[in-house]
């Protein structure tokens, strides 16, 4: 875990956040460094993609950067698992209705 805030204040980030999952999050990145908020996010759901909020913050990850079915798989499978989960049911439907 060490590495880990190591890499992330190397880049810049300010606050880290592990769970007892293994996976991560790191926020307050600088508004210009996208593509190392995508890699830290694709990270934490390859470690938890059973986590909703990790997913669904991939989910649009991955439609800022143009993968619009990958993510509507995601969303798709939160609620599955979440039917109540209101963030990506609110998600899908803007992917469906503009």
């Amino acid at each position: 875990m060490d590495f880990i805030n190591q890499m992330a204040e190397s880049y810049g980030i300010k606050k880290a956040w592990f769970s007892d999952q293994a996976h991560f999050i790191c926020y307050y990145v600088r508004l210009e460094e996208f593509e190392l908020a995508h890699y830290f996010i694709s990270m934490a759901y390859e470690c938890n993609n059973k986590n909703d909020y990790v997913s669904y913050v991939y989910s649009k990850s991955l439609l800022n950067n143009g993968k619009k079915d990958k993510a509507e798989q995601i969303l798709m499978d939160i609620l599955k698992r979440n039917p109540d989960y209101k963030k990506a049911r609110k998600e899908l439907n803007l992917l469906y209705n503009g």
